[in-house]
């Protein structure tokens, strides 16, 4: 519950910091017309699109143990399906399934905030004319901010699913145990 709060704060941050950060910005960045247009415009549907994308992408990922309780088969990661643990190992691997989820949640809204954050402040500390290959430079950040959000997805999924396998194991190794007396 609290990792679904924080990815809630982390949205509304988000949006704040975006409807009171666009209206500050008075830059302005050369077209290849030989004009100028304010960087407003030019970043304000990119913001806005990463903001978009950051709740998209939370309410998703926050919805796949709600997806498992009702349809195990659709649920799985690499080639084990929710539906391949028994009932009483499912139970055990709900808990471990709701905190990976939380987190790939929180991941998702943090990192988005923080890319809106930057994009912001790049574009309020370059002075009243952008140089004309600012929005290049910041297009390059944009790929490597892709691959860290898949290298900490891939982190956080790896390790949790090894913390599945020994949820499900200890529930199997106790009703071994149960069987024996």
């Amino acid at each position: 519950m609290l990792l679904r709060l924080l990815t809630a704060a982390m949205i509304v941050y988000s949006y704040y910091e975006v409807k009171t950060g666009l209206p500050l910005l008075t830059a302005s960045i050369p077209t290849h017309q030989g004009r100028t247009m304010p960087v407003a415009d030019v970043i304000g549907t990119n913001l806005w699109v990463n903001l978009g994308l950051a709740i998209l992408m939370s309410a998703l990922v926050l919805a796949v143990p709600f997806v498992g309780r009702v349809f195990p088969g659709a649920v799985h990661f690499g080639s084990r399906r929710l539906s391949d643990y028994n009932l009483v190992e499912r139970e055990r691997v709900m808990p471990v399934l709701r905190r990976m989820t939380g987190l790939l949640a929180l991941l998702v809204s943090a990192c988005f905030a923080v890319r809106n954050h930057l994009w912001l402040q790049s574009a309020a500390t370059q002075g009243s004319v952008l140089s004309p290959d600012w929005l290049r430079r910041e297009v390059v950040t944009e790929i490597e901010f892709i691959v860290g959000l898949l290298a900490g997805f891939g982190v956080l999924t790896f390790y949790h699913l090894g913390r599945m396998d020994e949820a499900a194991r200890e529930s199997h190794s106790a009703s071994e145990s149960d069987e024996d007396v």
